[in-house]
């Protein structure tokens, strides 16, 4: 069988639900064929679940994928990967050496946060970003872009959230010769 692209575990769940029999369904059949008439729908989605492996990476098929560099005992990495994982498929690679990666990546030093992103078209996503943010940039990036920046690790930004705290950041774009502000998250409601 071909395998199918399911939105989400809740869709196949409903699926498989509503091809089963009910309890009342179930005790109270007159006959054999009424038993076995719902078998062949639920064996049809039964395959096509074993088909389709919902895993993460057949979900997020559909979206850019971005490698997140984070120190292995850093929570707030995680949580900004939480964070933007509704947006983006992320993969996660642990390292001890951070500011090999930023080098790497050529991320200055004024311009550093706790992980480094790259996605697969190069672009380089330093610290607690919004996803909209980075989903607006991908859409259009500016000529001579390398990526943007959240320097530090403001509360309130994805992944640094402190119940209803909010410090104001700022954006920056990154480019070649330097770093300009690109948006300005004044509140909760610009993330």
């Amino acid at each position: 069988m071909k395998p199918i692209m399911i939105a989400s575990c809740c869709t196949l769940s409903a699926l498989l639900i509503a091809c089963q029999p009910s309890a009342e369904q179930q005790v109270t059949a007159d006959s054999m064929d009424e038993q076995t008439a719902v078998q062949p729908q639920v064996e049809a989605v039964s395959a096509a679940a074993e088909d389709t492996k919902l895993d993460s990476s057949l979900i997020a098929a559909d979206r850019e994928k971005l490698t997140l560099y984070k120190s292995p005992t850093c929570g707030c990495c995680q949580g900004w990967a939480d964070n933007v994982q509704t947006s983006f498929a992320i993969q996660s690679e642990s390292t001890e050496d951070m500011a090999a990666v930023k080098e790497r990546f050529g991320v200055p030093a004024p311009m550093q946060s706790c992980h480094t992103s790259v996605s697969e078209s190069g672009y380089v996503f330093e610290g607690h970003i919004p996803a909209r943010v980075i989903e607006a940039f991908m859409a259009n990036p500016p000529e001579g872009a390398k990526g943007l920046a959240v320097p530090g690790m403001p509360i309130g930004s994805p992944g640094m959230e402190v119940g209803d705290q909010f410090t104001p950041f700022t954006v920056y774009l990154l480019t070649d010769t330097g770093s300009t502000p690109y948006e300005q998250i004044n509140s909760k409601s610009d993330l």
